[in-house]
């Protein structure tokens, strides 16, 4: 389970709070993240155990257990995309396209 993989915890929370060493808003989000984290998925305890313990909600640890879930099934990569240029290129009967990213490299798709 990804939960007890503290490697796949830490890349969560650096991708999720890039700013968390310098920000103390982000800091704090991070902090109660893993605390959630360990109390939900490695304790075993109930969202509403989770809420008290961490002074929320119960609709807003289920909030963030819903994100983590979605976020852990389908992780997006860290930092922006790279801006790319399609170019349609014609010769004859058949077409091309070349998708450019803006350091040069060339990508065919």
């Amino acid at each position: 389970m990804w939960a007890s993989d503290s490697e796949k915890i830490k890349r969560y929370v650096q991708g999720r709070f890039p700013k968390m060493e310098t920000d103390p808003n982000q800091r704090k989000m991070a902090a109660r993240t893993v605390r959630l984290i360990y109390l939900y998925y490695v304790e075993g305890s109930t969202a509403a155990q989770v809420a008290e313990a961490l002074g929320m909600t119960k609709p807003a640890v289920d909030m963030m257990i819903h994100r983590l879930n979605k976020t852990i099934a389908n992780p997006r990569p860290v930092g922006r995309p790279k801006k790319s240029v399609s170019i349609h290129e014609t010769s004859g009967e058949q077409a091309t396209t070349a998708i450019l990213p803006t350091d040069g490299s060339r990508l065919t798709g």
